[in-house]
């Protein structure tokens, strides 16, 4: 082993835990609205978990998440129907 590959080691363990935690910091700021979105769905209070949810929609498109893109919608389709059948209701 080199003495520069012994040097650039330590810092290519640092820069992977950097990216690691970078990861982990988007996957929570992420996963945060769409679980208090479910929560609020649970409790009753459909309005509430919409919004949630299109916070959750605008942050996986803000980072290019195409699958939780996807779960947003889905999840914000079902929501809103189930709001309409609310107000028909009342």
């Amino acid at each position: 082993m080199r003495i520069w590959e012994i040097r650039t080691k330590p810092l290519s363990s640092i820069n992977n835990i950097c990216q690691l935690r970078e990861k982990l910091v988007t996957a929570v700021v992420k996963e945060m609205p769409r679980q208090f979105g479910n929560a609020y769905a649970d409790l009753g209070d459909v309005r509430k978990a919409i919004e949630f949810h299109e916070q959750y929609l605008s942050i996986a498109r803000e980072i290019g998440d195409r699958l939780g893109e996807g779960n947003a919608l889905g999840n914000l389709g079902l929501l809103i129907r189930l709001w309409v059948k609310m107000i028909r209701q009342e």
